[in-house]
């Protein structure tokens, strides 16, 4: 249930996809990276992915594909045992009232596996990027790319039990379905707050300059910019 309702809340909706790369991209340029870098680099990744190219079958080899957020916390059945349940039923008294819903459930999940794809590929994509980095800019052996893009992109699969529970029961208050990214992306943050705050100046500036800008632009102060968003609704 738990996995339905996230697969509903990230791959299947077209703002969470969005968000997933502009975060992702927000922490390969706290890795490091610069923005230019990063556009540079996934570019790159996304050609290496398209032509199976030496890199992405390396970090296939080191299990790419089965420690991202898809593999690890949506639904991932796969076509193949799909097809063995549904001809289980075949000649079962039960069959016309079972075979249907077996159907279903096969469109359904078959649905839900390519949305995860889609954002599986963007974080393969991402993860790669960084691996390339590294190689190129830090000398990083591939394995140490690897590792590098594992820090900052996260290894979904190395969780503690207790926050492989949260994120899976469905019981209230238990139940915490999307902790794994603030377990894995908090460390990062401190890190980079401990060791090069600067690069985290452009993201604590960017609300007071678009305030500034929008006040600008339509020639209010800051006065007026703050009494427009208590008007605004909250989701605004």
């Amino acid at each position: 249930a738990t996995q339905y309702f996230k697969a509903a809340k990230v791959p299947l909706n077209p703002s969470t996809q969005i968000r997933n790369v502009l975060s992702n991209g927000i922490m390969l340029n706290l890795s490091g990276m610069s923005p230019a870098a990063v556009i540079a680099y996934t570019a790159k990744a996304a050609s290496d992915i398209a032509r199976n190219g030496p890199n992405y079958r390396f970090a296939k080899s080191m299990g790419l594909t089965a420690s991202g957020f898809s593999e690890q916390e949506l639904i991932t059945i796969t076509r193949e045992f799909l097809d063995y349940g549904r001809k289980q039923w075949q000649g079962h008294p039960a069959a016309p009232v079972a075979v249907p819903a077996v159907m279903l459930k096969h469109l359904v999940d078959k649905g839900l596996s390519k949305a995860g794809d889609l954002y599986q590929f963007f974080e393969g994509v991402m993860k790669i990027a960084k691996m390339m980095h590294a190689m190129e800019k830090n000398g990083a052996s591939r394995e140490d790319g690897y590792l590098e893009a594992q820090k900052w992109l996260f290894d979904y699969s190395e969780v503690p039990s207790t926050i492989r529970y949260m994120r899976n029961t469905p019981i209230p208050f238990a139940s915490a379905p999307f902790i794994t990214y603030s377990y894995k992306a908090l460390p990062r943050i401190l890190e980079v707050a401990a060791t090069k705050p600067w690069r985290l100046a452009p993201y604590v500036a960017l609300p007071y300059a678009v305030s500034a800008l929008f006040a600008m632009l339509y020639g209010v102060d800051n006065d007026d910019v703050e009494k427009l968003k208590t008007a605004l609704p909250e989701w605004m």
